[in-house]
């Protein structure tokens, strides 16, 4: 890291809070910006419910509500005269004339009726800069692209090397000669600007760690970066090609979202997450707390004999950035006040083993995720498997991972089947649980799959999976298919195909067949989930129910398949429901009458007299920093 620059005066510098609120389900992030004239602040929140835009004056004034409907629209940037703010909005099939998809909106800055600009198929892209051009700057796959407002069209205007790491974070001046990035590899990051073409890159500032927000100023050449900091994000300024220093000393994340004109205040967003387990009953419904404490604690799953959990737990939880790096705890159920033991310091989805005898989790490391067993009395720490295992996702508000199994221990507690595709395709292997010895169970494939969610037969002779397609069809559909493997003889049968979005939650009570759920909608809470029953030789499918409102990432199968648990968001309140695995009608077990709780990933008893579940708060805020001088 270089070693120049000049500290900002500590004294001068104060944090005010600019705006709150509870986040509404599926709610992470928070952008902002300032106006071109630093007197207007242009934000996105859902404290309406839905993601809208919001304009404020700042601290002192009430904000004004500009986009008002049930899309999410997210990363307010402003027009060069700051009549117009410019937005990313997720409107699905809403036509407006000119175009009926998902892409760029502008609206006037003090609220009507919007106005398509152009439509971009990334979900994940970030508006960045609107320029006196006419061109709306976004990022894209690492890349900076350009939607010319008149036209509706966009193109890609860099072309930054992968190879040499990722890209992060890419804007471009006002000017559009100049760009500026971070580019990560390998646990550092570098710190670039450069010509448009970046023929002549410049690096302004390296260091290692995970960086959380960056902002930059090209007129006053500075910088503003979130490093992270004893587990926290912080913010930084880097003068010119001076050195990263620190101006903010706080307990939770202050992730960088833009800066003021003039360089001397900055907007960053922050956020307060709490989580506790608790149980509920099946038979009468009764709550009760299982572990509460200062770090938020979840993603439970419980011992084969129904007498402990082991769960996650994370100090200063926030925007889940530490939900792959948390501590691992084992505690009894028989009482909340029960100290837990640390099974692990780092490790995510924690699994017990069929005989109770071994914890299976995975460990994030550079080069990806590794599967670890430990001693669930804590120690005997020993990692089984690595290279090519591919890291989760998740979906937030409330957290919850995305696939039913990340591994599947055996039935016999020997061996545990997991995905990689280390040999160049995507496989299930299986690792021997006593000496790490490991064999590929599928090898015919192709390298044009991903594949997810084994799970073993009761008899450990058979596993079931779920695999997609990544080149989509003639229509644009991802086809998915559920296979099993024949462990004996490793052939493949391939027991159903479709195009919707499907996930694999696991085999029937007879083993008959498999059971998965079903939308029309890439959404951690669609507004229908088909249940269904798929049965084995003749792929025919029967109904089991049709949930409204679920949280697609959070339904699960209890250990004897007789039953389905999930959390459902009715009239902006989460509960618990439970349905028979061959159909007959919804039960609700719990009575929640807080709309600031979201129930997080359900884990069955093995006897299936409870459902384990986290109980999870997320409060945001923006605020501004001045003084910066």
């Amino acid at each position: 890291m270089r070693v120049s620059g000049t500290a900002p005066n500590a004294a001068n510098i104060k944090t005010t809070e600019l705006a709150s609120w509870s986040s509404a389900a599926g709610e992470l992030f928070s952008n902002a910006a300032f106006a071109p004239d630093g007197k207007l602040i242009a934000f996105s929140s859902t404290r309406s419910g839905t993601k809208n835009i919001w304009v404020t004056q700042g601290t002192s004034s009430e904000p004004i509500q500009v986009t008002n409907d049930a899309f999410s629209n997210k990363d307010p940037i402003w027009s060069p005269k700051g009549d117009e703010i410019a937005y990313f909005s997720e409107k699905g099939n809403v036509s407006d004339g000119r175009t009926n998809s998902t892409g760029v909106w502008r609206v006037s800055a003090l609220g009507g009726t919007p106005r398509s600009v152009g439509a971009i198929s990334d979900g994940s892209a970030e508006l960045r800069r609107w320029t006196a051009s006419g061109k709306i700057y976004f990022e894209s796959a690492g890349n900076l692209h350009a939607l010319d407002i008149n036209s509706g069209l966009s193109e890609r205007v860099t072309a930054l090397d992968p190879e040499l790491g990722k890209v992060d974070s890419i804007t471009i001046s006002a000017d559009e000669n100049s760009i500026a990035y971070i580019r990560i590899k390998d646990g550092t990051w570098q710190l670039f600007t450069s010509d448009l073409a970046n023929s002549r890159p410049s690096r302004i500032a390296d260091g290692t760690g995970d960086v959380g927000g960056f902002a930059w100023l090209p007129d006053k050449n500075r910088f503003f970066l979130s490093l992270m900091v004893d587990g926290v994000f912080q913010v930084f300024v880097i003068e010119g090609s001076g050195r990263p220093v620190r101006i903010t000393s706080t307990e939770s994340d202050s992730i960088v979202l833009d800066p003021s004109p003039d360089g001397t205040s900055i907007i960053v967003s922050s956020a307060k997450e709490e989580s506790d387990i608790w149980r509920v009953m099946v038979a009468d419904s009764a709550e009760s707390p299982v572990s509460r404490s200062v770090n938020a604690e979840l993603w439970p799953a419980v011992s084969p004999d129904s007498t402990r959990i082991v769960f996650q737990s994370a100090k200063n939880l926030s925007r889940g950035n530490k939900l792959f790096e948390t501590a691992l705890m084992v505690k009894s159920l028989a009482s909340r006040d029960d100290s837990p033991t640390q099974l692990a310091e780092k490790g995510f989805l924690a699994t017990w083993s069929p005989d109770g005898s071994a914890i299976a989790f995975l460990q994030k490391h550079v080069d990806g995720p590794e599967l670890w067993v430990a001693n669930p009395n804590g120690g005997g720490e020993r990692k089984l498997a690595s290279g090519g295992i591919p890291m989760i996702g998740y979906s937030v508000s409330p957290y919850n991972y995305t696939e039913a199994k990340a591994f599947s221990w055996s039935p016999d507690s020997s061996k545990i089947a997991y995905v990689s595709n280390r040999s160049g395709a995507a496989s299930i292997w299986a690792v021997s649980a006593r000496d790490g010895s490991d064999a590929a169970l599928t090898t015919d494939l192709g390298a044009d799959h991903s594949v997810y969610s084994p799970a073993w037969s009761s008899d450990g002779k058979r596993l079931a999976f779920l695999s997609q397609k990544l080149t989509p069809d003639a229509n644009g559909k991802n086809r998915k298919k559920l296979n099993i493997i024949d462990v004996a003889s490793g052939n493949n049968s391939v027991v159903f195909e479709t195009d919707k979005i499907t996930r694999f939650l696991g085999w029937t009570d007879d083993e008959n067949g498999l059971i998965i759920a079903e939308t029309e909608r890439t959404s951690g809470l669609p507004p229908e989930i088909a249940l269904k029953r798929i049965a084995i030789g003749t792929g025919e499918e029967t109904s089991i129910d049709r949930l409204k409102n679920a949280y697609y990432y959070n339904i699960v199968l209890s250990a004897d398949r007789k039953l389905l648990a999930f959390a459902a968001r009715n009239d902006d309140i989460d509960d618990i429901w439970v349905v028979s695995s061959r159909g007959g009608g919804l039960k609700k077990l719990t009575s929640n009458n807080d709309s600031a709780l979201y129930f997080s990933r359900l884990a069955w008893l093995p006897d299936g007299s409870a459902v384990v579940f986290g109980k999870q708060t997320r409060f945001s805020l923006l605020s501004i920093i001045t003084g910066i001088e």
